[in-house]
């Protein structure tokens, strides 16, 4: 009944588009600047009728507005006209708007952040559901019908809204049946789309390529031959399940994938039972001729690979319980590591006892028959005493772990304090006064009067004259000790005090208690000072920062939280104990503050951001008091199990403080210093051997990637997402020269074996050779199609190799600055890459969780190393060539026995990705840099950690 009125429109021509331009702005009044016009349609892809005719100019582009060009240049328009000049609409304010490119992504930005969460979610999937990706070319957009973008959605009418919000931005077009993105441009303008296709690339591909399957099978009517099967099949049902692919099937994709599973599970049915009827005849037949031939020699033979055999199963079943362990019971986890390489030198036995580097459980020290309550360093550091509810204080000299002295009361212990010269120890117990007893010849040197019975806290003033007394009475009590007289008392706490601190000016005295306050005392003028509300139950903790300005509290509402004691206000509030934090101390750094917790758990937190660096578990039930030695590299904790464990700060980590991810870390020549690649914007050096931060390096504008010393040791490459390669004078921790040239971050920087010639790597697709001496570019090598990542020169020089995003391992001639070989097999972006020591062949780790090795003459793969659970990042050879290690995702570090292509060991104890791995000089240790902040050192002396771990349990006390 409408057709006469229907008329079929052309698409506008360029002429028809510079009009819908220019007479809007006339009737509105403005005016367009010349030079505006032309370099709108250019930049929208369009030639320009007035500068030629077809043919001429710019060519190649259409003479027509192709779809969605014509809402490109609406937003362009639009953020032109909010940066005009007057009424005129300039190519300067064209060109700050990002152009068309920068107004979509703006546009789509803005669009975004108005979503719900849900609802960004579900663009998210209708928005890469709306591309098409395939090998070795970028993203197009394609047409999708809406019923079947939709249909998976749990929240049909969350997905219609935040689909219509895109389309009515005009980013998105969309008629009565079909979706689709409105330009081109948008795939490539906007970052967070952009992110989206390169994180999920390889699922994008899969899905495509079941659709497309599930399509055939559908036209062959169902044909069972047409489903999928075998690697195939494995693919499309890890990306399904394990990757949320599945929330992305349609109807018939679902159908299709439930087809092949079955078909596949019915083929291995009848394999299986083809096994089992061709085993059982073989096995009949070979009973039988080794019964009638070599009976003897046969049962021997048996009877010795069933030991073998019984042997390796028992030897992985303890690695396996060991690293299970791991977390929780590090003693239990540790003598079953040295179990199960007593029973058989398997990889999984090998890994499980080289992990237990990663734990820093030093030791545990016995003696108390009842709960300890309280523990305390001497300030040499060379005692500990810890106070228990059995009425005794232990001393115990650390070298030894010997207990000295047992000091006794008649009450439970509940504070232990040294007074800061170390010659005296104080104790606060129930139902009797505080005792001082001399440290050194542990006799009584006083007991206070009866005021002081049923102390909870005692602390020492850091200028040594008084002593602060948490009295049963719910008053703080200052004592002289020397003369045996009360200086001060103070109150205000409703109820008992639970905790006692010091400033380290000895000026201030906080405490805390039942009423949920901690109070600040001023102890020159022995008055009040301040009142810090904000815990919701009783306070059991309290320290000051070694700088003074800072206090952190801890109490029964499972927080601890962070105090400026100068403005008297909560800068943070630190969450993650499941139970009462019973005592805080900091680090002498003031870095770090440390928890103890009923949940049997210490844990450690960045005190500038707040983030939870380590837990400790090694109570079995609450831990009650927690204490720091004076140079912060060891931490006592006292547990209601009846136990104090030692933990060693130092061991086998490196960590910076404040917090920080760590992309990269390399060793110098000589192996004593390590450079590290960190995430907030600098280079830190360690010294190896101290394991200490020594320099930082500052000068990136943003997080660095890459770094790599010079063969000489004296100078420092590093790169980072800044776009910039800088050199470091290591000696003299300077900045040497910034060369800049990529387009983009750096991923990658390597200096060749000469250290003349530096090489890098970025997100612009290219690698870029550099003169170090001169400080000046020398070519760029072009090939790759996506993200290079990595780059590495070969031992001699001669050949570099690449690793990137476009699935593709590259050789290049140094020389001659040519392309030598491309070497494919990955199926995800290939993130590292490295030679090995003779330069045969070459090492490549993936997105598709595979390391592979290469034949570097014949150009073709010689291995696949199989085993890590999620993306590979890092590789490095031995300096022998022997293994192999490569990290990744799955929060291990694997080395593998290059010769046998198998692998020799996993080691754990990352809690987040390990981005990257290199081998020390000496080839003895491994050295793994994660986002969980650390760089760990892992000393591969296998036999010298077996015996110490028998040193350890046979120390025990």
């Amino acid at each position: 009944m409408f057709t006469d009125g229907l008329f079929v429109l052309s698409p506008m021509s360029v002429a028809g588009l510079r009009e819908a331009i220019t007479r809007p702005a006339e009737r509105a009044g403005l005016t367009l600047e010349p030079g505006l016009v032309p370099l709108l349609l250019r930049d929208a892809g369009l030639r320009d009728e007035q500068d030629g005719p077809p043919g001429h100019g710019s060519g190649t582009l259409p003479d027509v507005t192709p779809s969605g060009a014509l809402p490109l240049i609406s937003h362009a328009l639009l953020t032109t006209w909010q940066r005009r000049e007057n009424a005129t609409l300039t190519v300067a304010g064209y060109e700050r708007t990002g152009g068309i490119r920068g107004a979509v992504a703006r546009t789509a930005e803005d669009v975004f952040a108005r979503l719900y969460p849900a609802e960004q979610q579900t663009i998210r999937r209708i928005l890469v559901r709306l591309v098409h990706v395939a090998d070795g070319t970028g993203p197009t957009r394609c047409r999708m019908s809406r019923d079947a973008l939709l249909n998976r959605s749990d929240d049909a009418d969350g997905a219609t809204a935040a689909l219509d919000a895109f389309v009515r931005a005009r980013l998105i077009t969309a008629d009565r049946d079909t979706v689709e993105i409105a330009h081109e441009a948008l795939l490539h303008a906007w970052p967070r789309l952009r992110g989206w296709i390169d994180a999920d690339r390889a699922g994008l591909l899969i899905h495509q390529q079941l659709a497309h399957a599930a399509e055939e099978w559908e036209r062959e009517g169902r044909d069972p031959s047409a489903l999928y099967r075998g690697t195939r099949l494995d693919t499309v049902r890890a990306w399904a399940e394990e990757l949320d692919g599945r929330s992305r099937l349609s109807a018939q994709e679902e159908a299709f994938l439930r087809a092949s599973r079955a078909e596949e599970a019915d083929r291995q049915q009848q394999a299986r039972r083809q096994v089992r009827l061709r085993q059982g005849t073989l096995a009949t037949l070979v009973v039988l001729l080794a019964l009638a031939v070599v009976a003897g020699a046969t049962a021997y033979q048996q009877r010795s690979g069933a030991l073998n055999q019984e042997r390796v199963a028992r030897s992985r079943a303890l690695a396996a319980q060991s690293a299970s362990l791991a977390a929780g019971q590090p003693e239990a986890s540790m003598r079953l590591a040295e179990q199960a390489y007593r029973a058989r030198a398997t990889p999984e036995a090998r890994g499980a006892l080289l992990s237990t580097q990663a734990q820093p459980f030093s030791a545990r020290l016995g003696g108390h028959r009842g709960p300890v309550n309280s523990v305390a360093f001497a300030p040499d550091g060379r005692t500990l005493a810890t106070g228990s509810s059995d009425g005794t204080v232990a001393l115990r000299r650390l070298a030894d772990r010997r207990t000295t002295a047992t000091l006794r009361m008649a009450g439970r212990v509940r504070s232990v304090a040294f007074s800061p010269d170390g010659r005296t120890v104080a104790a606060g117990a129930t139902d009797v006064p505080v005792r001082l007893w001399g440290a050194a010849d542990h006799r009584t040197k006083a007991v206070l009067p009866a005021s002081t019975a049923g102390a909870r806290a005692v602390a020492f003033d850091p200028r040594g004259r008084t002593l602060a007394v948490a009295a049963g009475d719910g008053t703080v009590q200052v004592w002289d000790t020397d003369r045996g007289r009360r200086v001060a008392t103070f109150t205000g706490h409703a109820g008992q005090i639970d905790a006692l601190a010091y400033s380290p000016d000895g000026r201030t005295l906080a405490s805390a208690g039942a009423d949920r306050t901690v109070r600040l005392w001023d102890t020159v003028r022995d008055r009040p000072y301040a009142v810090l509300r904000g815990h919701n139950d009783e306070v059991y903790g309290v320290a000051f920062a070694p700088d003074g300005r800072s206090l952190a509290s801890g109490g029964a509402d499972r927080t601890v939280r962070l105090w400026d004691v100068a403005r008297l206000r909560a800068t943070a509030v630190l969450t993650g104990h499941s139970d009462d934090v019973n005592a805080v101390a900091y680090t002498p750094d003031g870095a770090a503050v440390v928890s103890a917790g009923g949940d049997g758990t210490t844990r450690l937190w960045d005190v500038r951001t707040g983030t939870q660096t380590l837990t400790l578990t090694g109570h079995t039930d609450y831990t009650m008091g927690v204490a720091v030695n004076a140079d912060g590299t060891l931490l006592a904790t006292a547990g209601f199990d009846q136990s104090v464990v030692l933990w060693d700060l130092r061991g086998s980590t490196l960590a910076a403080r404040p917090f920080t991810e760590v992309w990269q870390s390399a060793y110098s020549p000589d192996g004593r210093l390590l450079a590290t690649a960190d995430t907030d914007h600098t280079v830190r050096l360690w010294d190896v051997t101290a394991r200490r931060a020594v320099a930082t390096l500052r000068g990136h504008r943003a997080a660095v990637f890459s770094v790599a010393f010079a063969p000489d040791g004296r100078t420092l490459a590093s790169a980072g997402s800044d776009g910039t390669v800088r050199l470091w004078d290591v000696a003299g921790r300077r900045l040497l020269a910034t060369l800049t040239g990529h387009h983009g971050d750096v991923f990658s920087v390597v200096f060749a074996p000469d250290g003349a010639l530096l090489a890098s790597a970025g997100s612009d697709r290219t690698v870029r050779l550099w003169d170090v001496a001169g400080r000046r570019p020398l070519a760029t090598l072009t090939g790759h199609t996506d993200f290079v990542n990595d780059v590495t020169f070969s031992p001699d020089g001669r050949t570099l190799a690449s690793a990137g995003d476009d699935l593709t391992v590259r050789l290049w001639d140094v020389a001659g600055r040519r392309p030598r070989a491309t070497l494919t097999g990955h199926t995800g972006a290939v993130r590292g890459v490295a030679f090995s020591p003779d330069g045969r062949a070459v090492a490549s780790s993936g997105n598709d969780g595979t390391v592979r090795l290469w034949d570097v003459r014949l150009h073709r793969p010689a291995a696949v190393l199989r085993g890590h659970t999620g993306s590979v990042r890092g590789i490095a050879f031995s300096p022998d060539g022997r293994l192999l290690a490569s990290s990744g995702s799955d929060r291990t570090v694997r080395l593998w026995d290059v010769a046998g292509r198998r692998p020799w060991a996993t080691l754990t104890g990352h809690t987040n990705a390990v981005w990257g791995t290199v081998f020390a000089p000496d080839g003895r240790t491994v050295a793994s840099s994660s986002n969980d902040g650390t760089v760990r050192l892992w000393d591969l002396d296998v036999p010298a950690r077996f015996t110490a771990i028998c040193r350890l349990r046979l120390s025990r006390c």
